[in-house]
């Protein structure tokens, strides 16, 4: 079909052949098709048709993916000679961002342009995480990393959806830190996480306290809040939900990882949460939907999982807002 429409635009000089809106459907279509050949299919409309160009360059830029030092001296550069383009971007993803890149993936100002900015997505780079050497010492993610991080929400007033991917720190201070979004940036810039609505926090190991949660407080218009913690360290999902200041929370996800426990020690710290309880408070009325994983190295009896984890959350249950959900994961992967 691709190569079908490319031959009649080429063929046809003095213009389109059908009508507009209908050759915008035929590109609408062809993006929603996903893909590298979908968007050679675009980049052959743009290059060819000077009719159909913004609306192919409309779907080619509103999603960009960026891996490689070059690409992103290649995107910054486009969008240097064409600023209109920055407009065109709606999503942004970095993938295996290195610790040893000295300056940003994308210059400030280049950030700066991207005004429609809706979602932006990052990935550290995971080298030393798949060596299977748990004794290996892992880096903290570099300064320079969350420093461009923090960038976007100085420069990007449309960012609703931020996700941090194989991001690594010491403490929760440091997350805490990002998130109450410190100097050395002037503090009368706009607050932190005030635009932002989902927020996935996962940590590989936790020794927290209870002041290195105050950074959820800064997220004013948070809908979906997902935590994840291991073992006995899910005693710290009461001290995250004291900090929520969002009346607008829908969902809450919380993963429990439990692979070195047995059963009735891991529903033991479910009971002792008093979960019920908390999520009773006025500040999470409008929640439709609460979420609750457990990850074990073994399920001797998932029907008998599932019916103790409902006992230790009655109220949820009597909600109809419970959603509870068992599985196995080898202690290895």
């Amino acid at each position: 079909m691709s190569y079908h429409m490319e031959a009649k635009l080429e063929s046809d000089a003095h213009g389109p052949r059908l009508p507009s809106d209908i050759l915008h459907l035929i590109l609408d279509a062809i993006a929603e098709w996903g893909g590298s050949q979908a968007k050679r299919t675009l980049l052959t409309c743009a290059q060819t048709s000077s009719f159909l160009l913004r609306r192919a360059q409309a779907h080619l830029y509103n999603d960009i993916s960026l891996s490689r030092r070059r690409q992103c001296a290649l995107f910054s550069r486009t969008i240097d000679s064409s600023p209109h383009i920055a407009v065109l971007v709606n999503r942004v993803r970095f993938s295996e961002i290195s610790a040893s890149w000295a300056d940003y993936p994308l210059p400030p100002h280049v950030v700066g342009r991207l005004t429609s900015l809706r979602r932006a997505a990052f990935r550290a780079s995971v080298r030393g995480l798949d060596s299977g050497d748990e004794t290996a010492q892992i880096k903290s993610t570099s300064s320079t990393t969350i420093a461009f991080v923090k960038l976007f929400a100085v420069v990007s007033p449309a960012l609703k959806h931020l996700e941090l991917d194989i991001f690594i720190f010491k403490s929760f201070a440091e997350l805490a830190r990002l998130l109450h979004f410190s100097p050395p940036f002037s503090l009368s810039l706009p607050v932190w996480g005030a635009g932002v609505r989902e927020l996935d926090l996962q940590a590989f190991t936790a020794q927290p306290c209870s002041d290195y949660y105050e950074g959820l407080a800064n997220f004013t218009s948070l809908e979906h809040l997902r935590l994840a913690f291991y073992q006995e360290d899910i005693r710290w999902i009461a001290i995250a939900l004291r900090h929520v200041r969002s009346g607008r929370v829908l969902s809450l996800s919380f993963r429990h990882r439990a692979l070195d426990q047995h059963r009735a020690k891991t529903l033991e710290q479910l009971e002792d949460l008093r979960l019920d309880e908390i999520l009773r408070q006025p500040i999470f009325r409008n929640i439709v939907q609460v979420s609750w994983t457990v990850v074990c190295k073994e399920i001797d009896d998932p029907a008998a999982w599932k019916k103790e984890i409902a006992a230790r959350l009655p109220g949820l249950v009597q909600r109809k807002i419970l959603w509870y959900s068992v599985h196995q994961e080898s202690r290895n992967r």
